[in-house]
């Protein structure tokens, strides 16, 4: 079982505690837990970040996609996505999961 953890470096994300105490699980963080923020990126300069040094001062995880055991047995990959390209089109990186197909979906 993945241990209970907040992962950002500012301030403490209560609700992602209380969602691992109840078993769900970051399934980012359990395929690639060295993915380190989601937010913010360069776009925010100048509106709310004065320099690429404060953005990357304050970059905490702050998206995440949790699941149950049952659902993150299923998942085969997550991460976050980072490029230069996303830098220029949105604060936030896609967070992204891929899940195998269970043997019901198939029959479909």
């Amino acid at each position: 079982m993945i241990k209970p953890i907040c992962r950002t470096k500012t301030g403490n994300l209560l609700v992602v505690a209380l969602f691992e105490s109840n078993d769900f699980v970051d399934l980012v963080f359990k395929h690639t837990p060295n993915a380190k923020y989601s937010f913010p990126s360069p776009i925010t300069i100048p509106k709310w970040s004065k320099t690429l040094e404060e953005v990357e001062a304050k970059r905490p995880r702050i998206d995440f996609i949790f699941a149950d055991h049952v659902l993150q047995n299923s998942s085969t990959s997550g991460d976050i996505i980072i490029s230069k390209t996303l830098d220029k089109i949105s604060d936030h990186y896609p967070v992204v999961v891929e899940f195998k197909k269970s043997a019901a979906n198939n029959k479909k």
